[in-house]
């Protein structure tokens, strides 16, 4: 992922196989290289709770995670 603002970042996210963190992605600032102007621009991105084999736990996190994700969009923004 590239920052237009010139960010670093690295994200991480819990792995209940390792009972530990791994990363999940890094942002990097542009480059003079990049060809941003093909790429769509977003003013917020979200890291969504993931689980392929605890269904319960999966919910037990969802409508939390639902809610807090609300009040990060910009008060524009319709409901999705």
């Amino acid at each position: 992922v590239t920052s237009e603002a010139g960010d670093s970042a690295m994200l991480h996210g819990f792995s209940e196989y390792t009972l530990g963190y791994q990363r999940v992605l890094k942002v990097r600032p542009a480059e003079a290289t990049d060809q941003l102007r093909r790429c769509e621009r977003r003013s917020l991105g979200v890291l969504v709770p993931f689980s392929c084999n605890n269904v319960y736990h999966m919910a037990f996190h969802a409508v939390p995670s639902f809610e807090h994700f609300l009040t990060l969009r910009p008060a524009a923004a319709p409901p999705t």
